[in-house]
């Protein structure tokens, strides 16, 4: 083995024998700190933000050493899910007629059409209502959900 990568005997059996040094010994430290947290976080966490709880922590690390350590043990953050299904709700509404006309539109102001959706912004979840006339497609009027607190 030791003419296969060109080194000698004695030069393999003094690296068998040396110690760890102080890099890879901390460096295997920090390693069970990063598992810790990483499964603390239901592996959604990545390297910034597990940098980020290593400072919380006291350590002084850098962003390329912990992704290097994160990259050695094989962890990854995946997404977390932000959805979440709720089951049944494809049959109840499969279940309401619906009423929308079939025949075109002539005039405007005849046929109004509404939506409710939720958006994600700086400050929480808000609710946005908005209203659309169907032959203009112009939207009539709409509303934003204030805070509560507001």
């Amino acid at each position: 083995m030791c003419r296969l990568y060109e080194v000698s005997e004695s030069g393999y059996y003094a690296w068998r024998k040396r110690v760890p040094s102080a890099r890879s010994r901390e460096d295997a430290v920090l390693l069970k700190q990063i598992h810790y947290i990483h499964r603390r976080s239901g592996g959604t966490y990545g390297s910034p933000r597990i940098r980020q709880c290593l400072r919380t922590y006291g350590w002084q690390v850098g962003k390329n050493r912990v992704a290097r350590l994160m990259r050695t043990a094989n962890l990854c953050a995946r997404a977390a899910r932000l959805y979440h299904r709720s089951p049944g709700t494809d049959t109840f509404f499969h279940q309401i007629p619906n009423r929308q006309p079939t025949s075109p539109t002539a005039a405007p102001n005849r046929i109004w059409v509404a939506d409710v959706t939720y958006l994600k912004m700086s400050d929480g979840w808000r609710y946005l209502a908005a209203v659309m006339d169907k032959c203009s497609r112009r939207i009539v009027d709409w509303t934003l959900s204030r805070l509560r607190g507001e």
